[in-house]
């Protein structure tokens, strides 16, 4: 006779080796640390034990009263580990994007998120941004209201994931509902790089404090942050353990830095070691000189940074840097191209030059797997001196001799 289980129920059928036969369990709900239910389906053992499983979770849940998103954002997760290791403009993120979650979460009781009508809400927050009708967005960097857009949608969505993820790893929820829930923007910038004659105009035309950005970014392949927190002592010049690693160039110097982005929290950091050669060793070289402070003691050379902005100052932050090079572009008519986009073309740059994909790896820091994905489909095409070489078009000649 087929018994109807109570909504919830996971049946579990494993193979008992030492029987020799299978066996039927039923557990609360599914997940781990489910209990598991006594006796056979439809006996008031297995029923008692039920509502005795749910009755524990609902006791769990009633003895915090202010058990919500917002106390749980507030109380566990700015108050954690994972937080206090992410960098300083991932923290700035999620400044601008826990406000507009607390002002339409922060209420809801965290024995609510296994509900699918939660689910639904959340899509309709998210939906909401991106339509522009929601009320509770933070400004931008610039001080500007946010406007309707699908990245920023995706934006606040994945940081509500990501402190939803972090509370279910550490157990204080046992479902993350935002786990199911795609992304509305799904373009990609990895087809993106500087041609040629962009390059010629923006450093014939730009500011020339921004040109040296530009160099700094497209020699070493590094990140904005990374750029703009480069210091004079991270400029090594005339040792002999690095003359060692790069025999060839005996008289060259190196950028030596931890870089600032890691794959997550909780990671090592990264060092990277780039040479610094060719037409960018005497403009860098040049750049740490004006700073006066080469032959300082090792705190100043620390404090120093290098790249300056057009008053002499350094740079604030990666943003002001962005800022301004986005600015500049868009008065020189540079269309579509971003700062981000100089360590793709680093890369793209790295290939023509013979570098190899162990070699760019060490330059970048990238994996293996990611250098190959890049190179094969998003990169090697773009550049005509790959893709229109003298060897390519032989091929082609001689396979159109025998086709025709």
């Amino acid at each position: 006779m087929h018994v109807k289980l109570p909504p919830g129920v996971n049946p579990v059928r494993k193979w008992l080796k030492k029987a020799g036969r299978s066996e039927d369990y039923y557990y609360a709900w599914k997940g781990v640390g489910a209990p598991r239910l006594k006796g056979k389906p439809g006996s008031p053992e297995f029923i008692a034990s039920y509502y005795a499983a749910h009755a524990s979770t609902v006791a769990l849940s009633t003895g915090f009263p202010d058990e919500t998103v917002g106390w749980l954002i507030e109380e566990k997760f700015l108050k954690s580990m994972y937080y206090h290791k992410l960098g300083k403009r991932t923290k700035s993120v999620y400044a601008r994007v826990i406000p507009s979650i607390l002002s339409r979460f922060g209420t809801l009781k965290l024995v609510a998120l296994p509900l699918r009508r939660t689910r639904a809400l959340i899509v309709e927050w998210r939906d909401s941004i991106a339509l522009g009708t929601c009320e509770t967005l933070e400004p931008s960097r610039s001080g500007r209201p946010r406007v309707a857009s699908d990245c920023v949608a995706d934006q606040h969505l994945q940081k509500f994931a990501a402190i939803l993820n972090v509370s279910f790893k550490v157990g204080w929820i046992d479902v993350n509902p935002c786990a199911l829930v795609g992304q509305l923007n799904h373009s990609s910038r990895l087809d993106k790089v500087w041609s040629w004659e962009q390059e010629a105009l923006f450093l014939a035309e730009a500011r020339p404090d921004l040109v040296e950005a530009y160099l700094v970014a497209v020699w070493t392949a590094l990140r904005e942050g990374d750029c703009v927190d480069l210091r004079v002592s991270q400029h090594v010049n005339g040792v002999e353990a690095l003359r060692r690693a790069f025999p060839h160039e005996l008289s060259g110097s190196f950028i030596c830095r931890e870089l600032e982005k890691r794959a997550r929290p909780d990671a090592p950091p990264r060092h990277v070691m780039i040479p610094v050669v060719g037409p960018f060793k005497p403009i860098f070289e040049a750049m740490v000189r004006r700073t006066g402070v080469v032959d300082a003691d090792p705190q100043t050379r620390a404090n120093t940074k290098i790249l300056r902005n057009s008053m002499g100052e350094p740079w604030a932050n990666g943003g002001s840097l962005y800022g301004a090079f986005k600015a500049e572009c868009d008065r020189l008519g540079i269309e579509d191209r971003t700062f981000h986009d100089l360590r793709r073309t680093a890369v793209v740059r790295l290939a023509i030059a013979g570098c190899t994909d162990i070699e760019i790896v060490s330059i970048t820091r990238n994996t293996l797997k990611e250098v190959k994905t890049i190179l094969e489909k998003h990169y090697l095409y773009l550049d005509p001196q790959i893709a229109i070489s003298s060897e390519s078009l032989g091929f082609l000649r001689r396979v159109a001799a025998l086709v025709w």
